[in-house]
């Protein structure tokens, strides 16, 4: 019944966090990264309910005529919406989203840097990013592009079918 489905989530839930917990303070972890790195996990255990590993399995262990069906179902919406897509057949449609994979972004990590070769295309399906040209603001990395807050990706990459 769903109260008790409710309840195993629950318990699943507190004991990623416990473990968590367990693991950073055997690294010993500073608190303000702690909470980073926890904050991250949470948001993408919510997100993919632990679902992603298996996703990847399963698409490892499908003949190419379903894993192309399959990431088709997964990322065909995102991919017809892209503006710069829409030109496309849905038969080359279905071919890049073989290619496609989903990414997980947390705010400050860098997506690109200006002037540095790119092999992917992101489309950002929830989040922001902020795009920076100003050094000062960014000392140590320079003009790029970055995640805002917590974000989530479709990712074309190149070397994706290797």
């Amino acid at each position: 019944d769903l109260i008790s489905t409710l309840n195993t989530a629950s318990k699943v839930d507190a004991e990623r966090k416990r473990i968590l917990s367990v693991y950073m303070t055997w690294r010993e972890v500073p608190r303000n990264l702690f909470l980073r790195v926890r904050e991250h996990l949470l948001h993408r255990w919510a997100a993919c309910d632990g679902n992603d590993a298996f996703e990847h399995e399963i698409k490892n262990h499908l003949s190419p005529v379903l894993k192309k069906e399959l990431c088709y179902h997964i990322y065909g919406q995102t991919l017809r919406a892209a503006p710069f897509l829409a030109w496309m057949h849905e038969a080359c449609l279905k071919d890049l989203a073989n290619l496609v994979e989903t990414l997980y972004m947390s705010s400050g990590d860098i997506i690109f840097r200006v002037g540095q070769s790119n092999e992917a295309v992101y489309i950002l399906d929830v989040g922001t990013v902020r795009l920076s040209l100003n050094d000062s603001l960014h000392v140590d990395t320079g003009p790029r592009l970055a995640a805002e807050a917590m974000s989530r990706f479709t990712t074309l990459a190149a070397d994706a079918a290797e």
